[in-house]
């Protein structure tokens, strides 16, 4: 109505949104009517056997029944011919109104067209009719259009294809961050022992051979000190050390 309003406030081709309204009314009720007709009238065609082993979650019935209840027009007001809206005062909607005929006659004609497009979906979809007996037998479409029509423009493709690579490459970020987290935790953790061992190393190696040089210069310089006495007994006591070894090396070696 509101759609209306606006088209008589502008003129000429602003009606087309008001048609275009009209027209889509009829076209939901009619794949509406279809959907119902071939889903839930008819022969079953869901295996008896998979049938038994359908176990509906109760939590998915609560958003059903709050959808379903905003759709009936209590919901939106207790008159049903009347364009404004219990929540408008609520939401603080500033909605066009207009008192012409058509703008008055169009709920009503509205409400016509829905039932238009429900019943010509099941006078051509009932159970035995030709349109349903094609339908039930008929494959996928072989034309580009009809494919794209068919499978919805591809968007739950789409929307699976960007669920499945977003969860991939979030999968992927997480395997790298924790390889990267271990790597950096194996470097502090390799970077501390090879510190320690290092610190052992050079107390024990580096600083021993150090400490065992000085011992020994410090023992050598002792002996050759004495050797160089001044007391006369020492040196005859070093020199015939010296002839001991200087004979015995000739002797046996």
């Amino acid at each position: 109505l509101a759609t209306i309003a606006w088209a008589e406030q502008l003129g000429r081709w602003a009606y087309l949104v008001p048609d275009v309204a009209l027209i889509t009314i009829l076209i939901t009720a009619f794949y509406l009517g279809r959907l119902i007709v071939l889903t839930f009238l008819g022969e079953s065609r869901v295996d008896v056997f998979a049938s038994l082993t359908v176990n509906e979650n109760g939590l998915f019935k609560v958003p059903l029944v709050l959808l379903a209840s905003g759709s009936i027009w209590l919901a939106y007001n207790f008159n049903p011919f009347t364009h404004l809206s219990v929540l408008d005062g609520f939401f603080g909607k500033d909605v066009l109104v207009s008192d012409s005929f058509l703008s008055t006659t169009a709920v009503g004609f509205s409400i016509l067209l829905a039932i238009a497009g429900i019943w010509l979906a099941f006078f051509l979809f009932k159970p035995g009719s030709t349109f349903s007996n094609e339908y039930l037998h008929t494959g996928p479409p072989s034309s580009m259009g009809g494919r794209i029509i068919f499978n919805g423009f591809y968007v739950p493709n789409i929307y699976q294809f960007i669920g499945t690579s977003t969860y991939s490459l979030a999968t992927t970020l997480l395997w790298v961050e924790k390889r990267i987290d271990g790597l950096l935790h194996f470097l502090a953790v390799g970077g501390v022992v090879f510190a320690k061992v290092l610190a052992i190393v050079d107390r024990l190696i580096v600083d021993g051979l150090v400490n065992l040089s000085a011992l020994l210069a410090k023992l050598f310089g002792n002996v050759t000190r004495e050797m160089h006495s001044s007391q006369s007994q020492w040196q005859i006591i070093w020199l015939l050390i010296a002839f001991v070894l200087i004979l015995s090396w000739i002797l046996f070696f």
